[in-house]
């Protein structure tokens, strides 16, 4: 016996009331039309074609509801088209979500102009209406809008209601979202499943054998496939409903397969040609015999016969071999000098010394030093820690993407509390932000001597570009090159070959930091958002920081205060802007219907990669959502330059609270998962401001906790996990490789598996450490030939400059004197 929730909730607790209210909401959306309405027919006359009449009817007493018809200003039409076949020549409007959770009439004008009413208000030009509306509080993934027609994965049917007004009297339209409820109302979310029952159920991920098929010369094609019932189907109604809690579970009306089609398919007739035709004939053929559902073909991703032959390799391929090749030379040459040349020959030859293979190992493995009269060291254990979250959570991420060998435990564990730990862990990037703003913000107020301020941006700037861009544009240009010719698999063209395309397309946008800006759809190297994002509030962060560096405790002061007093003087400023930002975002969230973290990273965006959502592109890779741990670390920058952390330190109170904040921020990200399950609750009013706040809140509230336990860590406030992370300094310089390079090596794992992987706790535990090992190793001669030789380069040279330039303004000094002499 299936365990099923229905759409009316009144008697179920408020949890999981607001959290159904939404699935059974989506539910409607793309489920209402499969079944509930074939007592209801179209009629179109001769003498109107935009006349059409449909009595809508309960099925369970064959009440009629409405009988919309065109006409008059006042009269409606309801129109179905079934089959996702294209409206033609006509006014239709779609049924969009208002404050009220209702739908409202919004017209749209389609095609051609045939208005035989001339009383439709807010009608549009001739166009194709592609419009992509979202629904409630997330993009909905089952849903998408192409060429005006609302086209579903799951062959339902599609409604359309046309009207010869602007707006819809409430009570007809009442009656007609009831009715459209009622349709569904045989309870069409089912939350659990028994084992009989998921099993029952057709797999969704197979894979035949990848290397005997093209071993001998056969066809192996990849793709997904829509299912649909022939007749009336009780395993498929289950299936939908099933899926409609899409937050937890996979859609199992589609499936995905690799066949090799030589081998378990019949030969298709003489007269197809087509693979992709023969692929859908064969699954389909599967699916009829085991299921009695057909299959139809959504997405081919690729066909091959046989091994392909390896291309010829491309100029840029030639350009990064070469480039490997000197830098490989450089460090031999550096090297050698290194151990030959006296220390005072060195002095002179600096330059030629960057690629030093010994001098970047002492670098690189030498201990933390203190900085001044504050110890960073707990910097470079957070450092480890951040990455280590973002390696774990990617790792279960991409095992999410690709085909799983059992998704019945993913989407049982998915309300886990490790589940939700890291699936919340995301949000720990929050640290770097913090990290690079305060460390920016302590050097500059800690300065004594100060310079222009112009000069000093450009300067800063010009630092952070070199300090990152040489490691992070060899490695993009890795990924467009060698990166696909490095392994094979089943799902390696469509994991790896084809994010290398998309690499080679957009890597400009990488280069100029961007790539969180512009086409956000194509993702190359989805990590790397963090960089760009990174550097753009690096450098707003830069100029607010140099704006109120002169500033001291009144408005008025004058820049030439002490740092302490500047530092208090720009908090109250601080302070409002982390006010503004945290309700802009929310305004962003609200307007957006943005959801929390925990929703975002529901299976099917996973596996979509969440093109079209909002809520990863607005609040997840953006400047403006991610600006909370920029702020964050500006503040806490200011009360400790200003004194206000030594003064707190002093306080019993605050030390308990600083120690116990680090706990804290890890309790929030286990909290935020059932939180913002409950987000996902009814459309209407306040859940909807709930779902805009939470999704506002939970960078500000972790960014703070973390800034409340480094602030007692950096005035001397004792605490067990201060200590741990001040121990993990070489490490810590190796974690900006490992963030670049981590990715590659999990979508290579995985793509070069032969048969869908099982995602449990073992295997990601397994994987994680795995992952991390490697990815830290790769790191190392990244660091070693690339990332530290480039930084003493830069140091060199500039150095250089700057002692011709003082040779040069003494010799000018010295003809100055013989000419006054």
């Amino acid at each position: 016996m299936q365990t099923v929730q229905r759409c009316s909730v009144s008697a179920m607790t408020p949890v999981r009331t607001f959290m159904l209210a939404l699935i059974c909401a989506r539910a409607f959306t793309y489920d209402i039309g499969n079944r509930n309405v074939h007592n209801c027919t179209i009629n179109s006359t001769s003498d109107d074609e935009n006349s059409y009449v449909c009595n809508l009817t309960r099925l369970n007493n064959n009440e009629d509801i409405a009988n919309l018809t065109a006409g008059d200003n006042n009269s409606y039409k309801l129109k179905i088209k079934i089959n996702h076949s294209r409206i033609q020549d006509d006014f239709f409007a779609y049924l969009d979500d208002d404050h009220e959770g209702l739908y409202h009439l919004s017209i749209k004008k389609y095609k051609n102009d045939i208005n035989t009413t001339n009383n439709i208000n807010n009608v549009e030009g001739n166009h194709n209406w592609t419009d992509n509306r979202r629904y409630f509080f997330g993009h909905d993934p089952q849903k998408l809008v192409v060429d005006g027609v609302f086209s579903s994965n799951d062959n339902f049917q599609a409604y359309y209601l046309a009207a010869s007004d602007e707006t819809m009297n409430k009570n007809i339209r009442q009656a007609f979202i009831e009715t459209l409820l009622s349709d569904v109302s045989d309870n069409d979310v089912i939350m659990e499943l028994t084992d009989e029952q998921y099993y029952a159920m057709p797999r969704l991920f197979e894979l035949d054998d990848y290397p005997s098929c093209v071993g001998t010369r056969g066809t192996y094609c990849l793709g997904s496939f829509e299912l649909s019932p022939i007749g009336k189907n009780q395993l498929f109604s289950i299936m939908q409903r099933f899926s409609a809690n899409w937050v937890d579970n996979f859609n199992h009306t589609r499936l995905h397969r690799g066949v090799c089609l030589s081998r378990r398919c019949a030969s298709p007739p003489s007269h197809v040609h087509d693979l992709g035709t023969w692929l859908e004939s064969c699954v389909n053929a599967s699916t009829v015999s085991g299921y009695n559902l057909t299959a139809s073909l959504y997405h081919l991703d690729y066909c091959t016969k046989g091994k392909e032959p390896s291309p010829s390799f491309s100029t840029s391929e030639k350009g990064f071999a070469v480039l490997v090749a000197l830098l490989i030379t450089f460090t031999v040459i550096s090297t050698i000098l290194d151990t030959m040349l006296s220390v005072e020959s060195k002095k002179d030859y600096g330059w030629a010394l960057s690629w030093s293979l010994t001098y970047s190992w002492r670098r690189l493995t030498a201990p933390a030093q203190l900085s001044g009269a504050t110890d960073l060291r707990v910097f470079d254990g957070l450092r480890v820690l951040c990455m280590l979250s973002v390696i774990v959570e990617h790792v279960c991420w991409l095992g999410t993407q690709v085909y799983i060998g059992d998704t019945r435990y993913v989407e049982l564990n998915r309300r886990s509390e490790d589940a939700m730990l890291l699936a919340n862990s995301t949000i720990m990037v929050q640290i770097f932000f913090l990290m690079a703003s305060f460390l920016l913000a302590h050097k500059l107020l800690e300065e004594q001597k100060r310079g222009s301020s112009v000069l000093t941006f450009f300067k800063m700037m010009f630092n952070r570009i070199i300090r990152v861009s040489p490691s992070y544009f060899i490695v993009v240009w890795f990924a467009t090159t060698w990166w696909e010719r490095l392994g094979d698999g089943p799902q390696w063209r469509s994991l790896v070959r084809s994010e290398a395309n998309i690499c080679r397309q957009k890597w400009w946008t990488q280069f100029l930091y961007v790539s969180n800006l512009v086409n956000t759809d194509e993702k190359c190297l989805i990590q790397t958002w963090y960089l760009a994002a990174d550097m753009q509030l690096y450098a707003l962060a830069l100029a607010l920081t140099l704006a109120l560096r002169g500033r001291r405790g009144s408005p008025g002061g004058a820049p030439g205060d002490s740092p302490a007093e500047g530092a208090r003087g720009a908090l109250p400023v601080l302070g409002a802007l982390c006010a503004a930002t945290l309700a802009g975002n929310f305004a962003v969230a609200y307007v957006l219907r943005i959801v929390p973290t925990i929703i975002v990273h529901n299976p099917e965006l996973i596996r979509a990669s969440y093109k079209g959502e909002a809520s990863f592109d607005w609040m997840y890779t953006s400047p403006q959502s991610n600006a909370a741990g920029t702020l964050a670390g500006l503040l806490l920058a200011h009360l400790h330059c200003s004194g206000v952390g030594r003064r707190l330190a002093q306080r019993r109170v605050f030390r308990i609270v600083s120690v116990c904040a680090a706990p804290a921020a890890a309790l929030l990200l286990v909290l935020l998962g059932p939180l913002g399950t409950v987000s996902v609750g009814d459309p209407g009013g306040a859940p909807r401001l709930y779902a805009a706040a939470l999704a506002a809140a939970e960078r500000p509230a972790f960014a703070a906790l973390v800034a409340v336990a480094l602030l007692g860590a950096l005035n001397g406030v004792k605490s067990p996990w201060a200590r741990w992370l001040s121990l993990g300094a070489p490490l810590a310089r190796l974690s900006f490789g490992a963030l670049l390079l981590h990715m590659l090596l999990i979508k290579s794992f995985l793509a070069s598996r032969f048969a869908p992987p099982h995602l449990d706790r073992q295997i990601v535990y397994i994987e994680w450490f795995g992952v991390s090992a490697l990815s830290y190793l790769a790191a190392t001669p990244l660091a070693l030939l690339v990332e530290l030789p480039a930084q003493r380069l830069h140091k060199e040279i500039i150095s250089l400059l700057q002692r011709r330039f003082d040779r040069n303004k003494i010799k000018i000094e010295e003809k100055t004197i013989d000419l006054v002499k």
